[in-house]
């Protein structure tokens, strides 16, 4: 796997996609809050009132927080981003897209060589090629449950679309299996990656098409039990409360990709 970075994990020197430094996901998404309020919205069921003396963390960050019908997902029509929101994400998907830079192979996507540095040595010196297809459910959990790739970098490094299309197949497979044990943070943040990476034609597509209908609705199937969970938190607790932060954010995440797969991409 040839690119001109190395990263040093587990001891060894592995390879990167990319040597350029760049902005992290993360950092761009409290840049555009800043500058444009575009943040998209958490839509939760309604949770109980913090105790007095709270940090207000909760209250300034969930203010936006909407009442749903958990019981209706899938259909109900509030379930949506406004327009401003959905233009954010247009706006990412546009800066990502002009600086994307085609792979002259299959075999330099930066996505594949992401994934490739991932797995064990032992297993990694032993793929070739197009290994996507010889990867057993073990080395999918290990890629999935990892912290997904800048998608910048990835974007700047070269990106096959094919190899775009394959991973967003096994990540379907992964999220769709477990009985929702496989929707996390993680791979909810693969998923997001990968929607932005993800050509809009090339999601004209029936197969693909079919892979983002599949991935709605295993979230849409799941996350209402998600919200429901979020009352066993003791608001008079702290450490309940700090709990309770993380699983909101994580869920917020889990209904971001579900307004998009929706909104942008068209599959209601």
């Amino acid at each position: 796997m040839d690119n001109a970075v190395t990263r040093r994990r587990n001891g060894s020197v592995r390879m990167m996609a990319s040597d350029v430094p760049l902005v992290r996901v993360e950092d761009y998404l409290a840049s555009v809050r800043e500058e444009e309020g575009l943040l998209p919205t958490v839509i939760f069921a309604s949770a109980r009132k913090c105790r007095t003396g709270n940090s207000g963390r909760t209250a300034a960050q969930f203010e936006r927080l909407r009442k749903i019908s958990v019981e209706a997902m899938e259909s109900d029509t509030r379930f949506l981003l406004k327009n401003n929101e959905l233009d954010f994400f247009k706006h990412m998907k546009a800066r990502v897209g002009s600086s994307m830079r085609q792979a002259k192979s299959h075999h330099h996507c930066a996505l594949l060589n992401y994934c490739y540095n991932l797995l064990p040595v032992e297993i990694s010196r032993r793929l070739t090629g197009n290994f996507l297809p010889s990867l057993g459910d073990e080395q999918w959990v290990r890629i999935f449950s990892s912290e997904a790739p800048d998608v910048m970098s990835m974007a700047r490094a070269g990106i096959s679309f094919s190899t775009v299309q394959q991973i967003l197949h096994y990540l379907a497979n992964y999220i769709c299996e477990d009985r929702g044990r496989n929707i996390h943070e993680q791979s909810s943040m693969w998923l997001f990656v990968i929607l932005v990476l993800l050509d809009d034609l090339h999601a004209m597509q029936e197969s693909v098409a079919y892979e983002l209908q599949r991935l709605k609705r295993a979230f849409a199937r799941h996350v209402p039990s998600m919200i429901d969970s979020l009352a066993i938190y003791d608001t008079d607790s702290e450490d309940d409360q700090v709990e309770r932060e993380r699983a909101e954010m994580a869920i917020s995440g889990y209904v971001l990709n579900i307004c998009i797969i929706r909104q942008h991409f068209k599959q209601w």
